[in-house]
């Protein structure tokens, strides 16, 4: 996938989709309007940016990594939820959530726990199989953090970047470390918060309440819905919990207790995940590379 600069035009010819941030030709390209920032044209692979003079280079890294980078993914016929991703084995582990559910923070404690490493953060992109199943596309090898999750996990603040678009938040990891190749998804987690509760909870979904969950939990839902029907993101999200299985993770609320017994008892869980085989349908060739060729 190639992003470059270049004109972009006020308002996309023949659109199916015309709303006050985007237009879109179904399944073809989509433009994204961000007031006061940037234009950018999404189509055949490459997202085309438009900037307004003496932008914000911050704000364009954040609307790239965010509701760009889910353009592209959906184009090409991918689906990103909203969740951080876990290599662990050879394969993958997802949580999703909403945003401040302590997902990146989840991820970033299990990871030592399960001898595994960030793969995805905030967006996990999703391959799914025509039958069932899916593998998950690493994007990064970090996580973004808040000052008191860095604390909690042994680290200084003051000694991390920043992540552009947000004032505290600081990436911790090897940015350097990515791993690159598709890998099977072994388990999803649908992390949230429970204040009635002062121990971490855990159950299984059924099929149906985790195909709910996965669309819920996808990524820029309205850039997905404006290139898709609805009914194909439904069925993406069916095929995929079709092969691989859901837990409900519910952890306590800020005053329910110690917030590190949800990742003790979550490495159980992972470890039971692991040791199923994967699906058969998981041992496909994988798609070509969403980063492609001539990333940039």
């Amino acid at each position: 996938m190639i992003i470059r600069m270049g004109r972009v035009p006020e308002d996309l010819a023949n659109a199916d989709v015309r709303l006050l941030t985007m237009q879109a030709r179904r399944g073809e390209e989509i433009l994204l309007r961000f007031p006061g920032l940037m234009r950018v044209l999404v189509r055949d692979g490459e997202a085309i940016v438009d900037p307004v003079a003496d932008a914000d280079p911050d704000m364009i890294v954040a609307c790239l990594l965010g509701k760009v980078q889910a353009a592209l993914w959906y184009r090409r016929g991918l689906l990103p939820l909203h969740g951080s991703a876990l290599a662990v084995g050879g394969r993958a582990v997802v949580i999703l959530g909403r945003s401040g559910a302590g997902k990146s923070t989840l991820a970033a404690t299990l990871a030592p726990l399960v001898n595994g490493v960030v793969v995805g953060d905030d967006t996990c992109v999703i391959d799914v199989a025509d039958d069932c199943g899916g593998a998950v596309w690493p994007n990064t090898s970090v996580s973004r953090l808040w000052p008191d999750a860095v604390r909690a996990l042994g680290a200084s603040p003051e000694s991390l970047a920043r992540a552009p678009g947000f004032k505290d938040k600081r990436y911790m990891g090897d940015p350097n470390d990515v791993t690159t190749a598709p890998l099977p998804l072994a388990l999803m987690i649908a992390l949230e918060t429970d204040d009635a509760i002062c121990l971490p909870q855990v159950r299984s979904l059924k099929p149906l309440q985790a195909v709910a969950t996965t669309f819920v939990h996808m990524h820029k839902p309205l850039v997905g819905k404006a290139l898709h029907p609805q009914s194909h993101l439904l069925a993406m999200a069916a095929r995929l919990c079709g092969g691989v299985p859901m837990v409900q993770a519910l952890r306590p609320g800020e005053q329910g207790g110690d917030r590190t017994a949800l990742a003790v008892l979550m490495e159980r869980v992972i470890a039971e995940a692991m040791a199923r085989p994967p699906s058969p349908s998981l041992q496909r060739p994988p798609s070509p590379s969403p980063q492609g060729d001539g990333a940039s």
